[in-house]
Protein backbone atom coordinates (compact mmCIF):
# COMPACT_ATOMS: atom_id res chain seq x y z
CA UNK A 1 0.00 0.00 0.00
CA UNK A 2 1.42 3.44 -0.90
CA UNK A 3 2.01 5.93 1.89
CA UNK A 4 -0.09 9.10 1.94
CA UNK A 5 -0.15 12.31 3.94
CA UNK A 6 -3.11 12.32 6.27
CA UNK A 7 -4.88 15.67 6.58
CA UNK A 8 -6.57 16.52 9.87
CA UNK A 9 -5.74 13.30 11.72
CA UNK A 10 -4.67 14.05 15.31
CA UNK A 11 -4.22 10.42 16.37
CA UNK A 12 -0.59 9.32 15.99
CA UNK A 13 -1.51 5.64 16.45
CA UNK A 14 -3.92 5.82 13.49
CA UNK A 15 -1.21 7.45 11.38
CA UNK A 16 1.13 4.54 12.14
CA UNK A 17 -1.50 1.84 11.60
CA UNK A 18 -2.59 3.39 8.29
CA UNK A 19 1.06 3.82 7.21
CA UNK A 20 0.56 7.58 6.69
CA UNK A 21 3.30 10.20 6.68
CA UNK A 22 3.41 12.64 9.59
CA UNK A 23 4.33 16.20 8.64
CA UNK A 24 5.44 18.36 11.58
CA UNK A 25 4.49 21.97 10.81
CA UNK A 26 5.77 23.39 14.11
CA UNK A 27 8.64 25.24 12.40
CA UNK A 28 6.14 27.16 10.24
CA UNK A 29 4.45 28.82 13.24
CA UNK A 30 7.26 31.28 14.19
CA UNK A 31 8.02 31.94 10.52
CA UNK A 32 4.42 32.89 9.80
CA UNK A 33 4.30 35.19 12.84
CA UNK A 34 7.57 36.93 11.95
CA UNK A 35 6.54 37.55 8.35
CA UNK A 36 3.07 38.79 9.35
CA UNK A 37 1.76 36.09 7.06
CA UNK A 38 -1.88 35.13 6.63
CA UNK A 39 -1.15 31.43 6.19
CA UNK A 40 -3.79 29.05 7.46
CA UNK A 41 -2.59 25.79 8.99
CA UNK A 42 -4.84 23.12 10.45
CA UNK A 43 -3.57 22.88 14.01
Amino acid sequence: MPRTVSIGCQDFEKLRVRNNFYVDKTAFIPASNEENSHACMGI
